[in-house]
Parts: C-alpha cells; sequence; structure tokens
C-alpha cells in the first residue's frame, strides 16, 4: 500500500510541476487560441482486452458521457465521465464491474498518463461458433503511470493533437523516449484455462523510444500520433523484489483526427497499450489496455455576453 501511495504522489507531482512550468514555442508552428476557457463534451469506451490460447477475452464495458473543462489563468483542467451506458446485454456478454480513472496530461515537454483500473467480470465471443462463454469471477487490477518526453517540444504541441487546447499551424513531428511502471493483479485465472496459482502479481518498468507527429491538412484537419516500442523489465511481483528479472516486448501508442474552428472543434482519439506477461514457463498473455474517445470542443471567453449600455 505504502508502494502504491508513493507513486501515485509521485505522478501527482510531476503534473503540477508540467502544469506550472512554461516553455517558449516556435509561433511559426504553435498559436494560442484566444478564447481563455474551454468546454468538452465526450463519449468513449474504455477497456482492458486478454489475449491468451489465441482468445480475445474482453469486459462487457459501458459507453461513457462526460464532460471537461478548462481555464487558461489561473490554469485549471479537468475531465470526469458522468454517466456510462450499458451497450451489450448482460445476460448474454454477463455483468463486468468498473472502476476505471484515468489521468492524462499533455505538457509542453512531458505528457504524463496515469492508470488505477479494475474490471470483474469477462467474457469470450467465439465468432466462429458465435458462442458466447462467461467467466464470472475473473478479475483485473492494474495501478500504473506513463512518461513520455517530446524532444522537438517548441514545434509539435500534443495539447494541439490530443485536447485542441493549442493550434498545430503546420506539420510538425518529434523524436519521443518513454517509460512507465505498472502493478498488475490477476484474479482467478483458472476459469480461463491456466493452471497452477489461481491469482497472478506482477510489477513491470518499461523504456522505449518512438516518435510523434502531427499532420496538418488544408489547416482545418490535424491527424496526429504518438508511438513507443521496446521492453519491460519485470516478473512475479516476489521475484521481482529479489530482482529477477525478465524482458518483454511493450508498445504505447495515441492517435487522433480532429476537426478545428476558431471557436469549436471535433476529435477522435485512441490510446492503445499493449504489455505481455508470462504466468509460468510457456504460459503467455497479452494485456491490453483500450481507450477511444468522441469529443466535442468549445472555446470561448464568457458564456454570459454583457449587454451594451
Amino acid at each position: 500500500m505504502k508502494r502504491k501511495r508513493a507513486l501515485v504522489l509521485l505522478l501527482l507531482l510531476i503534473t503540477v510541476y508540467c502544469g506550472f512550468t512554461q516553455q517558449r514555442v516556435d509561433t511559426n508552428y504553435i498559436k494560442q487560441y484566444e478564447q481563455r476557457q474551454t468546454i468538452t463534451v465526450f463519449t468513449g469506451r474504455r477497456a482492458i482486452q486478454i489475449k491468451h490460447d489465441g482468445r480475445i477475452i474482453e469486459p462487457n464495458s459501458p459507453l461513457n458521457l462526460g464532460l471537461g473543462y478548462s481555464l487558461q489563468h489561473p490554469k485549471i483542467n479537468f475531465e470526469a465521465s458522468l454517466v456510462g451506458i450499458r451497450l451489450s446485454n448482460r445476460h448474454k456478454y454477463g455483468k463486468t464491474s468498473v472502476l476505471d480513472f484515468e489521468a492524462h496530461k499533455y505538457g509542453r515537454r512531458l505528457v504524463i498518463d496515469a492508470f488505477f483500473q479494475r474490471y470483474h467480470g469477462f467474457y469470450h465471443n467465439d465468432l466462429p461458433t458465435k458462442i458466447i462463454t462467461q467467466y464470472p469471477n475473473l478479475s483485473i487490477q492494474r495501478i500504473g503511470g506513463e512518461a513520455t518526453y517530446l524532444f522537438n517540444h517548441k514545434r509539435f504541441s500534443a495539447k494541439a493533437a490530443f485536447q485542441q487546447k493549442e493550434i498545430q499551424l503546420t506539420s510538425a513531428g518529434s523524436f519521443v523516449l518513454g517509460g512507465g511502471i505498472y502493478h498488475t493483479r490477476l484474479n482467478n485465472i483458472n476459469e480461463i484455462g491456466i493452471t497452477g496459482r489461481n491469482n497472478f502479481v506482477t510489477m513491470q518498468v518499461g523504456l522505449g523510444a518512438g516518435y510523434a507527429y502531427s499532420w496538418v491538412i488544408k489547416k482545418r484537419w490535424q491527424l496526429s500520433g504518438i508511438a513507443t516500442m521496446g521492453l519491460n523489465a519485470g516478473n512475479d511481483w516476489r521475484e521481482f523484489k529479489q530482482l529477477h528479472l525478465k524482458l518483454y516486448p511493450r508498445v504505447f501508442a495515441r492517435t487522433s483526427l480532429g476537426y478545428i474552428q476558431p471557436a469549436w472543434g471535433l476529435y477522435f482519439s485512441t490510446i492503445i497499450h499493449n504489455d505481455k506477461y508470462y504466468q509460468q514457463q510457456h504460459t503467455k498473455m497479452d494485456l491490453t489496455t483500450l481507450n477511444f474517445q468522441l469529443a466535442y470542443i468549445r472555446h470561448f471567453n464568457s458564456l454570459f455576453k454583457k449587454k451594451k449600455a
């Protein structure tokens, strides 16, 4: 528990530092919005998938509706899901209990991601046979975070790419260096045919390198992405504490397609994070975190215009 608190505190300190640190930009590439305030209305879906023995095992997670608000000075920025709409029948696909908290900070130099995810109840849909198998007791809890450094931060804006809090005037890219740390616990994995211990706890620390790019199309459309590939060093929690480590491949990627107007905009974004886990020899699992979001952005100075005297 102390380790988890220390991790959360570290992520919060980094986020606060990024929020209060300002860096100059190349104004030929990046422009600030004239409006001071922004409201975001969004819908999206989050999930964690397990790939094991040729099967994709996923939760019956809801479609989320949410609202966000930001203010330039003083710096205020928050976004929260308010309503969850169940898309699939619980009787057919099973019931999933979801607690998924994610914080994404798009700073000038650093992109920070924090995760606290808990999913209980999964299913597998065998498309050829149309047989749906439920795993009501299978659960995943994942706590961790990512940090991605942007080398060409004066010309490439992550805020413009993934939040529309700035305007990317000209296409630009940047080499990136990223890393993350995750504590993952899977319970009742015998339901999906994994023998041995019924509960599986791992710790992983990873590093990766990659590239970020925003392609500005006719000043109104913007296609952006950041992707890193690398390795995780990790193991079962008891082995990890003794520094008995194994290496696993890792991929962390995000994309965004946006339509931009001076006072409003639309964008569709994705975040995909894939890691491999080995519970025993010859027992391999892929764990993939998915986040899809469609958002409407409105920029303004005041909701209520003053009447002329």
